[in-house]
C-alpha cells in the first residue's frame, strides 16, 4: 500500500529544543513525497545561547537514546541528528556510541550533522576545508580537534561576530564571514551549526565564489536524498542545494549518452524488481507515462509524479509476476530508447502473455522526463 504521506521515504529529526531553524531548512530542500517527523531533545535556552552550552550538549549526549526511541517505532526510512556540536564534543571515536543510540528510533540509516557534512565533503574529495562557526571559543577548540582527526586540513577560520542568539545570526553575516576565505584554497568552505539559517546565504554565495559552500542543514538534507536515492541529480526546491547538485553531477544539458544509458538500465532493473519507490526514483516530479492503451490517439498519458507513481503500482498490481526480458537500449543525446518483450499473467492467473514493446524515453536533468510506452498487439 502507497501511503498518503512520505511515498518516497520518511524521515526522523532530533533537534534542540529552542533550534527553529533545522525543522524549515530541511523541509525547504525536501522534493514531495518526503515527508519529515521531529522530536525534540530536552533542556531550556537561554537567549543567549553560550550561556550553559556545555551543559546542554552534555545533556543532549545523555538523553540521546530515550529521545530516538519516543518516534515509538514509526516506520522510519533514516534518523538524523540536528545538532553539530554534541559531536564535537565528545570526539570522533566516541561518535559511534551517539550513533548506536540514534539506531534505537529502529531506523535502518542514521546520522549526525557532523557525519553528513563528512560524507558530503567526501563526495567533493575535499581535504582543505575552510570553517565559519557561531560558537564560544572553546567549541571551535573542539571542533578543530573533530575535523583534524577526520582527516581534513584547516586552511581557514572565521568565528561569526559579535553573536548573541546562534537562532538569529542573519544572512548578511554568515555570507561576509565566508568571503573572508575566498582566496585561502579551500576545496570546500564549511558553514557548521544547524541553528544558523545558512540556505540562503548560499544561494548568494552561488553567486560569487567558485568553490563549494556547504553547511551542517545542507549537508544533512543532501544525506537524507542520497539515502532515499533521490540524489542522482538533486531534485529539491532548494535553489542551495540544486546548486551543490550541480557541481558534484554537472549534468549537460543532453545528460550525456553514458548518464541516460545507466538510467535506462536502472529503471528496468527496478521495473523486474517490482520497487514502485525505486522506479519513481528515476523519474523527475513533474513526469508523463504515456501507456499504450486509453482512450486517446496516444493511449493515455498520465501526468504528475503523484499520478504517474498510481499508474505504475497498479500496472504491477495487475501482473504481479510480469518480468520484462531480453532487453537493450540505445540513447541519442537526452532521449533514450528500451527495447523488451513484456511477460506475465493477469493477475498472476490465466495464460501467459508475451509481446514485444518499447518505452521510449525523454531525460531532462538527470530524471525521466516521460516515458510513452509501445506494445506489439498480438492476435491469436
Amino acid at each position: 500500500m502507497i501511503p498518503e504521506y512520505g511515498s518516497r521515504g520518511r524521515v526522523g529529526v532530533i533537534v534542540p529544543p529552542a533550534n527553529t531553524t533545522v525543522e524549515p531548512e530541511l523541509a525547504a530542500m525536501m522534493p514531495p513525497g518526503v515527508a519529515l517527523y521531529t522530536t525534540r531533545l530536552p533542556g531550556q535556552v537561554a537567549h543567549t545561547t553560550a550561556t550553559g552550552l556545555r551543559e546542554r550538549f552534555e545533556g543532549y549526549i545523555k538523553s540521546l537514546a530515550e529521545v530516538s526511541t519516543s518516534f515509538g517505532n514509526a516506520s522510519l526510512d533514516a534518523v538524523c541528528l540536528g545538532v553539530t556540536g554534541t559531536s564535537y564534543l565528545v570526539g570522533l571515536d566516541a561518535e559511534a556510541a551517539m550513533l548506536d543510540d540514534l539506531r534505537k528510533s529502529g531506523a535502518p540509516q542514521v546520522i549526525t550533522a557532523a557525519k553528513a557534512i563528512t560524507e558530503l565533503l567526501g563526495h567533493f574529495n575535499a581535504k582543505r576545508i575552510a570553517l565559519v562557526t557561531p560558537y564560544p571559543a572553546w567549541v571551535i577548540d573542539y571542533a578543530k580537534k573533530y575535523w583534524t582527526q577526520s582527516g581534513f586540513e584547516i586552511v581557514g577560520l572565521v568565528p561569526l561576530p559579535d553573536v548573541v542568539s546562534i537562532y538569529e545570526v542573519n544572512t548578511r553575516k554568515v555570507a561576509a564571514a565566508a568571503c573572508e576565505l575566498r582566496d585561502l584554497r579551500a576545496d570546500v568552505i564549511v558553514l557548521s551549526g544547524t541553528g544558523v539559517a545558512t540556505l540562503p546565504a548560499i544561494e548568494e554565495l552561488q553567486q560569487s565564489l567558485e568553490i563549494p559552500v556547504i553547511s551542517s542543514n545542507l549537508s544533512l538534507g543532501w544525506w537524507i536524498l542520497n539515502r532515499l536515492k533521490l540524489d542522482r541529480t538533486i531534485n529539491t526546491p532548494s535553489a542551495a542545494l540544486a546548486g551543490i547538485g550541480r557541481r558534484l553531477s554537472a549534468p549537460t544539458a543532453a545528460t550525456g549518452e553514458v548518464d541516460v544509458l545507466g538510467l535506462l538500465k536502472g529503471f528496468a532493473a527496478a521495473y523486474n524488481q517490482h520497487d514502485v519507490d525505486k522506479i519513481m526514483a528515476y523519474m523527475s516530479d513533474d513526469c508523463k507515462f504515456i501507456s499504450y492503451f486509453g482512450p486517446d490517439i496516444c493511449g493515455e498519458t498520465f501526468s504528475g509524479f503523484d499520478a504517474v507513481r498510481k499508474r505504475v503500482a497498479q500496472g504491477l498490481d495487475d501482473f504481479p509476476d510480469a518480468v520484462w526480458q531480453e532487453i537493450s537500449h540505445f540513447v541519442s543525446g537526452n532521449r533514450g530508447v528500451s527495447e523488451w518483450i513484456f511477460r506475465g499473467r493477469r493477475n498472476g492467473q490465466g495464460p501467459l502473455i508475451e509481446r514485444e514493446g518499447v518505452d521510449i524515453f525523454t531525460v531532462r536533468d538527470g530524471r525521466i522526463a516521460v516515458k510513452n510506452t509501445f506494445h506489439k498487439w498480438r492476435q491469436t
